[in-house]
């Protein structure tokens, strides 16, 4: 749990990992008790030294690590016997913004100059291994080098950015924070590989900023950028996810046609209901609209789900959809095996104050689908006669 939430650089968690593995080699017994405050010792040191990465001259920081109990803990406790540590706390690191000079930046948006490479851009630290000083001579001699010499850069995509989830929920917060502190926020310019989803540029047509496209087969050269860290471990959602609402334009509308959609991944190759067809039969009977979102602009989905009160699907993307309602129900199929249970959008669902039903189906591990049975049919009909009878009141 420290080793994945490690509060300041995540590059201390591979210090502190190091020094178990040396304990480990040595044989060093130690009860666990004395083990935890041997941990939270190391920790503590190294919070405040905070000299494991060398950073870019810092704009602006934010102390924001804290741990909280999620509002859908007890949503969840009905599931299982059991509750992953992972559910029941929650974290989100410091903030910092930093500009760099004379960088050069790969298109997984790793940045690094001829001595040496900045950690603290690497989403994973695994990644960190593939980056050797051979890989970035053969990246440089191989691409063409475009120089960048104006300022307010920033460097948002990365590797997980081709991913709806987090690029809407962990790469426009950071592209907000560093808007949230520019003088002049119309001179950012964005810049985006000519081949990413066509979902990240209409997005960024919400923000006051230019967007430029440059080729997989470039490598940028920027005299100043500015970038700013990840907010959150993977899967987690930063509480301040709620002002992308104001970017959207969502504090304004209270439409709400109080709809309820089922996202299908009939089409997907994945995480599908193998027997959909009799399962969505139940629903259409309640007035449920079932949707494909990958035959939806984006946004033609902020219109339909602005608008919606409860959200259902099995685990996927589409749930990430669930950022533009106003108010309403998360309804997630997922795995019956407690250690595949997701907590991203539990845990989205408890920042933006919605109820949450997880719905655990059986799963062909194999062939990646679910099968539905009568009493998880029953369950969310039960679940969606519930909120509608509240919501009617």
């Amino acid at each position: 749990k420290l080793l994945y939430t490690s509060v300041c650089e995540r590059n201390n968690a591979l210090i502190l990992q190091s020094c178990l593995y040396y304990l480990i080699q040595l044989k060093v017994i130690i009860k666990p008790k004395k083990l935890f405050l041997l941990i939270k010792t190391i920790m503590k040191y190294l919070i405040s030294k905070k000299t494991t990465v060398e950073k870019g001259n810092i704009l602006s920081e934010e102390k924001q690590f804290f741990s909280i109990k999620p509002k859908n803990y007890e949503t969840i406790k009905l599931i299982w016997d059991k509750i992953p540590q992972y559910c029941v706390d929650y974290y989100v690191y410091e903030r910092y913004l930093m500009k760099y000079t004379n960088v050069f930046v790969t298109e997984h948006g790793v940045l690094f100059n001829k001595k040496k490479v900045f950690n603290e851009t690497f989403i994973f630290n695994d990644h960190i291994k593939n980056y050797t000083k051979k890989y970035f001579k053969k990246l440089l001699s191989e691409r063409d080098l475009v120089k960048i010499i104006d300022k307010n850069n920033v460097v948002l995509y990365n590797y997980w950015s081709s991913n709806y989830f987090h690029w809407l929920i962990d790469d426009l917060l950071r592209l907000d924070s560093i808007l949230s502190n520019s003088p002049n926020s119309s001179t950012i310019k964005v810049y985006i590989p000519d081949s990413a989803p066509q979902f990240i540029f209409d997005s960024l047509s919400y923000f006051n900023v230019s967007i430029v496209k440059f080729k997989q087969s470039e490598v940028l050269y920027f005299e100043e950028t500015i970038y700013c860290n990840t907010l959150s471990p993977s899967g987690f959602v930063h509480p301040n996810i709620n002002l992308l609402k104001k970017r959207f334009n969502l504090l304004t509308r209270t439409n709400s046609d109080n709809s309820i959609v089922y996202i299908s991944r009939k089409n997907s190759d994945v995480r599908y209901v193998v027997n959909e067809n009799e399962f969505t039969a139940a629903l259409t009977e309640l007035g449920v609209n079932i949707v494909y979102t990958e035959n939806l602009s984006f946004t033609e989905q902020i219109s339909i789900f602005s608008k919606a009160n409860i959200i259902i699907s099995t685990h996927g993307a589409g749930l990430t959809n669930s950022l533009f309602m106003n108010k309403g129900t998360v309804i997630e199929i997922g795995s019956t095996n407690i250690n595949e249970h997701p907590n991203c959008f539990s845990n989205l669902a408890s920042v933006l104050n919605f109820d949450y039903y997880y719905v655990p189906v059986e799963y062909n591990n194999e062939k990646f689908y679910y099968t539905m049975n009568n009493e998880n049919v029953k369950f969310i009909i039960k679940t969606i006669k519930s909120v509608l009878l509240k919501t009617s009141k």
